[in-house]
């Protein structure tokens, strides 16, 4: 039986390979579609990181700013606040981000990554994402001017979730005054229930960025059965050619 099968496989290898291979790509373009489905839909710029919603909070009356946030705090629980002041550079066309964020923040520690250094922990310190650090021609232990304050260059990061994002990291406690805040949510409370994606708390507006992927995933779903069925009649054709060329090994007749 073993020397009957080898025989069948020496003769008829081009077939079943083809078929394998059918096979193979089908079920790799199922696993790519899928990886495709879950990264279609992008999170608010890369600014949400791991929290289920963000509000931005004009931070230029500072007490109600701090005022907001707590109301956020009171209705959502636990917190991220994010700093952000629009500098300009000279050699970029648009402003970069001055962000004040802690790098192990419970939502927004997945939107910073560090290539080189360590992050700043001083008010006089600054990390530089690769395009800024290039653009003010800046290493790790030089200084440079930004928003009218010198500091220090610590270290080099990138928001591995938005890589073109040219930002300077501060420590998370020098939130520059006048700024924006971002504050990141993550209880599981529905922001709001009549209108699932946007809210209002008080005078903050809420994005929720939960984007719901079930329309990419049909999409997806649909393509991926079509690809199965196809790949499936091609192999059960394969399989009929052989049956019938085989009839009488197989007692068919």
């Amino acid at each position: 039986m073993a020397r009957w099968a080898w025989r069948q496989f020496r003769r008829e290898w081009r077939q079943q390979l083809m078929i394998l291979v059918l096979l193979t790509l089908a079920v790799a373009a199922a696993v790519t579609g899928s990886i495709a489905a879950d990264a279609a839909a992008p999170k608010a710029d890369g600014a949400q990181g791991d929290a289920q919603a963000l509000a931005r909070v004009d931070a230029g009356d500072r007490a109600q700013a701090i005022a907001a946030v707590a109301t956020l705090t009171a209705r959502f629980g636990p917190v991220e606040v994010v700093g952000h002041s629009q500098v300009s550079v000279p050699g970029l066309i648009k402003p970069i981000d001055l962000r004040a964020q802690d790098p192990q923040g419970i939502y927004g520690h997945s939107t910073l990554a560090l290539l080189a250094g360590r992050y700043p922990t001083a008010p006089d310190e600054v990390a530089l994402s690769s395009n800024v650090a290039d653009a003010l021609g800046a290493s790790i232990g030089s200084t440079v001017s930004l928003d009218r304050v010198t500091r220090r260059v610590v270290g080099r990061v990138e928001n591995p979730l938005a890589l073109s994002d040219q930002f300077a990291l501060v420590a998370g406690a020098a939130a520059p005054s006048g700024s924006t805040w971002t504050v990141l949510l993550g209880s599981d409370h529905p922001i709001n229930e009549s209108a699932p994606g946007t809210g209002e708390v008080g005078h903050v507006d809420l994005e929720s960025t939960s984007t719901d992927r079930s329309s990419v995933l049909i999409v997806v779903v649909a393509a991926i059965t079509v690809l199965l069925g196809l790949v499936g009649l091609i192999a059960a054709a394969g399989f009929l050619v052989v049956a019938h060329r085989r009839q009488h090994q197989l007692c068919l007749v």
